[in-house]
């Protein structure tokens, strides 16, 4: 057995291990999820106390494939869904973004309510809410985006470099969690960008590459085995199958200059819907702003 030490963009100390069985616990995908990602505050850390000896002795032949992944996807519903996600491209600030997803995997006539954030160079420039009801089986759906489209969403932006708000209506949403658009994979077939995860893994785009531990964590490596310009890699929990991480990289075109690669990288998190916890999906307009009036309203 071989190990790499390394750390990911992000600062995560990761290590991988190589010439190990693909293997983990036979456990319930959902039982240990306090385990995966306890309720933590913006900025967190993910916890260091989990050895990689203790998860690696007497393992179950049990393997880590792709359908563990998408069946954790699809199981966890009563659950905040919350993102970080940090972009770097040479010669620019760092832009970051957050967001709360509730609840997560919504079910036909549900209210889902999302909202975030996105900052540049460490200043918040804008924020965003979304209220829409998930509609029946059956709707006009996107699998590549895990949107769906047809609904009546209600959204508000915040400009807070500029002072403004507008509230509008959203006719297509987020059903399910997917990478940001820029880092979407390329179907060779049918040349469309799949940015789902649940798609990218139903569709065998993702293989799994290797054991690792981020930050003390148990987890596989999976990899986008589709050759281009973009890469794509994931890291999930050895014990829910649920995503830790993710780390891609892209093409990007500046004004003027050559193409650069941009490196974009996510945290995943599962929270409880506890009060403090939901207080996050919403959003307050600061006093004194001007509201934005949309053209058809106007």
């Amino acid at each position: 057995m071989r190990e790499e030490h390394g750390t990911a963009p992000n600062g995560l100390h990761v290590v991988r291990l190589w010439g190990v069985p693909l293997c983990c616990p036979q456990a319930d995908p959902l039982a240990k999820k306090a385990d995966l990602a306890k309720t933590r505050s913006r900025g967190a850390s993910w916890p260091s106390s989990h050895g990689k000896a203790n998860w690696l002795r007497g393992r179950p032949k049990a393997a880590v494939t792709p359908g563990r992944l998408v069946d954790a996807l699809s199981g966890e519903q009563d659950t905040i869904f919350f993102t970080q996600s940090s972009t770097e491209i040479p010669g620019q600030l760092t832009s970051t973004s957050e967001e709360w997803d509730y609840p997560w995997n919504g079910q036909p006539g549900q209210i889902v309510r999302q909202a975030g954030s996105r900052s540049v160079g460490g200043t918040v420039q804008n924020e965003w809410s979304l209220t829409f009801t998930v509609p029946a089986a059956g709707a006009t759906t996107n699998a590549s985006t895990g949107d769906a489209c047809g609904v009546s969403g209600q959204r508000t932006d915040i400009d807070l470099t500029n002072q403004t708000w507008q509230p509008s209506e959203q006719s297509c949403v987020a059903l399910t969690p997917g990478l940001d658009s820029t880092a979407a994979v390329l179907d060779p077939t049918t040349h469309q960008l799949i940015s789902n995860i649940k798609t990218l893994a139903a569709d065998g785009f993702l293989q799994v590459i290797g054991l690792s531990h981020i930050d003390g964590q148990p987890a596989a490596e999976f990899r986008s085995d589709i050759r281009g310009a973009s890469t794509l890699d994931l890291w999930v929990n050895g014990n829910t199958y649920l995503p830790l991480q993710s780390v891609s990289t892209y093409p990007t075109f500046p004004p003027g200059g050559p193409s650069v690669l941009a490196t974009e990288t996510t945290q995943y998190s599962y929270l409880t819907p506890s009060p403090s916890n939901l207080a996050n999906l919403q959003i307050t307009v600061p006093p004194g702003f001007t509201e934005v009036v949309s053209p058809e309203k106007g």
